[in-house]
């Protein structure tokens, strides 16, 4: 009897094991387009107050280069949107 515990124990283990792997890709992929959201959203309320794209950031015109879709952006941003998408996430 107890041996078979040990191993309904073991195969518990291995399941919760693989259930776990499985679990950190979906949060990688939630957290990727919370990201991509976060940046998205940014962007909407920037041109909804009259930003607009530019290579070189000019505040006083209401420019700006990250106006673009989140691939396009640098990594530095994609970053910074991915650091704010894992602080919503815990």
């Amino acid at each position: 009897m107890r041996f078979f515990l040990h191993c309904e124990r073991m195969e518990m283990i291995a399941n919760s094991s693989t259930r776990q792997i499985q679990l950190q890709q979906v949060v990688e992929n939630i957290r990727d387009k919370l990201a991509e959201n976060i940046h998205e959203m940014w962007a909407v309320s920037k041109i909804e107050n009259g930003w607009i794209y530019g290579e070189l950031r000019d505040d006083e015109n209401l420019v700006h280069p990250c106006l673009t879709q989140f691939q396009n952006l640098p990594k530095a941003e994609k970053r910074y949107n991915t650091q704010l998408a894992i602080q919503t996430l815990r």
